[in-house]
């Protein structure tokens, strides 16, 4: 290792070194500077900062397969039982979101896979966020149906209107297999009934919200909500 290379270097050379710092300076940059002037010194001191070098990039390089790594452990996990192995799936594509580069798209990918562990979960509002950012990243194309479905799927969850309302618009302009099509006339229907309840509810951020203020002859705001 580098770090390794300097310490050696520094005892073989201790008394080049010694003789340095023996000399009479007024402050550590003038040391330094002394310290630097002996060329053979200087010459090795660079020699293992390229070391340095050399190795942050390698790690760089590798971390986009230790990115895969993770994600692919936590695609195993959640393939063998959704439900039991959410949040451990959860964590490994957490792992893989922090060893991706930031411009690589793995990190779309990470961000997307820990989506549907974290719905599974119940974490619908993290979920929602997930998705979103694997679009802005770059979460290919012809993938995105997937995660919009899903989008609107949190939306219902957290009794969003405007959220349900922005993935049905992108869902409007997609092409859609048969399942989809009865799932997104599902999310229009659950769009209708978020539809009718007060402005409140069409609020950005999940609220814990109570039934009150019920008008006689209308169907309950607990019934509107069982039927989501």
């Amino acid at each position: 290792m580098a770090l390794n290379s300097i310490i050696s270097f520094i005892e073989e050379n201790s008394s080049n070194i010694e003789e340095c710092l023996l000399t009479p300076l007024s402050n550590e940059l003038q040391v330094i500077c002394e310290i630097l002037s002996k060329d053979e010194i200087k010459s090795q001191i660079s020699a293992c900062l390229e070391e340095l070098d050399v190795k942050a990039n390698n790690c760089t390089l590798k971390s986009e397969a230790e990115s895969n790594t993770y994600r692919e452990e936590g695609n195993r996990l959640f393939r063998e039982n959704k439900k039991a192995n959410a949040l451990a799936a959860s964590r490994y594509y957490t792992n893989a979101i922090l060893a991706a580069p930031e411009d690589s798209p793995v990190l779309a990918l990470a961000h997307a896979n820990r989506a549907a562990a974290l719905v599974e979960f119940g974490y619908y509002f993290d979920a929602y966020s997930d998705c979103e950012i694997a679009k802005n990243l770059g979460y290919p194309k012809e993938k995105q149906l997937k995660i919009i479905m899903r989008q609107a799927y949190c939306a219902v969850k957290l009794k969003n209107y405007n959220h349900l309302e922005n993935a049905l618009e992108k869902l409007r302009d997609m092409p859609l297999n048969e399942q989809c099509l009865n799932q997104k006339e599902d999310f229009e229907e659950k769009l209708k009934i978020l539809a009718e309840l007060p402005g409140k509810w069409h609020q950005d951020q999940p609220r814990d919200y109570k039934v009150q203020n019920i008008r006689p002859g209308k169907r309950s705001l607990h019934d509107h909500l069982e039927r989501l």
